[in-house]
């Protein structure tokens, strides 16, 4: 996920994991990031917090979805000197 943001030149604002149940019930928790990341390492550190705070670690899991939402090239780009 870090990759792909960088390579495409961009940060992400938001980290949501979606957890599903074996009963196909869907918990989703986003979490809204202080300052633009693109690290794999950081968004995954992210990740495991909201899972931990919304999940029974004794039940069981059917799947995780981690996504990451970038931001445009544009708002985290420099302001070019002068303005």
């Amino acid at each position: 996920m870090g990759y792909s943001l960088r390579s495409k030149g961009r940060k992400c604002i938001t980290v949501q994991v979606m957890i599903k149940d074996p009963q196909f019930r869907n918990r989703s928790r986003p979490r809204k990031l202080d300052a633009p990341a693109y690290l794999a390492a950081e968004i995954g550190d992210i990740a495991v917090e909201l899972i931990i705070s919304a999940w029974d670690m004794k039940a069981k899991i059917r799947t995780i979805t981690i996504t990451a939402t970038p931001c445009t090239r544009h708002q985290f780009s420099e302001v070019p000197p002068g303005n």
